[in-house]
């Protein structure tokens, strides 16, 4: 090309416009542009809006428009990925009968302890959805409220907001006490860079969900319990013995 290329301003444009022609439809991908069309998804807008746009005005516009509905798309997905699950700790023992035959399974619920997993990025399209959530759980009273968070990859400046809002107003409407276990390594980093890891505090960390539940079973008051009064129930005594929780109810 360095040698030749001035002889290139030699070669007739009706020669050179075939060889465009072929090389341009080469470059635009058919297949993959139809079959991407064909899905109906968000990639398909982002698609056709950048290539009309590409037509029809330039570029320039096209490259622009199609970077801001892609991101824009990016965040609706990643709002979805979050999920913030409620569940049980379940004490169970298997009862046998006389032949050596597991005969029974049996479990008890605190109904003054909330606990949640929540998976996924928790940032700020996503933060609405997280605070909703618990603010429903938070409308019920319990006195803990144990958030697993092993699986929360990613931890922004309105996550970590909300999630401190959530935290002081738990504590000075209800006087509950918010627990989080199972910290991922980078969002501890961030929560202890933000502050808000000595304003929720060091005690109300865990390594394991188990330590969560047995520290937030210290700290309800268990003769007010109306649900265990009123049918006299052990559940309390019961499960006092955390440690021996079935690790598949609470993982």
């Amino acid at each position: 090309m360095l040698l030749f290329a001035p002889y290139a301003s030699n070669i007739p444009l009706a020669a050179m416009a075939p060889i465009l022609m072929v090389v341009a439809y080469n470059m635009s991908e058919i297949k993959s542009f139809s079959h991407i069309l064909k899905l109906k998804t968000a990639d398909s807008l982002v698609l056709a809006t950048t290539f009309l746009l590409t037509v029809f005005v330039n570029l320039t516009t096209a490259v622009q428009f199609g970077l801001l509905l892609a991101a824009i798309s990016f965040i609706k997905r990643m709002s979805e990925v979050l999920e913030v699950e409620k569940v049980h700790p379940y004490w169970a023992k298997d009862d046998y009968n006389s032949n050596g035959t597991k005969q029974a399974r049996y479990g008890t619920r605190c109904p003054r302890i909330s606990f949640f997993t929540v998976a996924g990025p928790l940032f700020f399209g996503a933060a609405d959805k997280f605070e909703s959530i618990l603010t429903q759980s938070i409308n019920k009273r319990p006195n803990v409220i144990i958030l697993k968070m092993k699986y929360v990859s990613f931890l922004d400046a309105t996550g970590a907001e909300n999630l401190r809002s959530l935290v002081n107003d738990f504590k000075n409407n209800i006087g509950g006490t918010i627990l989080l276990s199972e910290v991922n390594k980078d969002v501890l980093e961030f929560m202890k860079v933000s502050g808000l890891y000595h304003e929720i505090g060091a005690e109300n960390f865990f390594s394991e969900s188990k330590y969560a539940v047995d520290y937030g079973l210290q700290l309800i008051e268990r003769e007010k319990c109306l649900k265990c009064s009123r049918t006299n129930s052990k559940s309390c005594a019961v499960f006092t013995h955390s440690s021996e929780m079935d690790e598949q109810q609470i993982s």
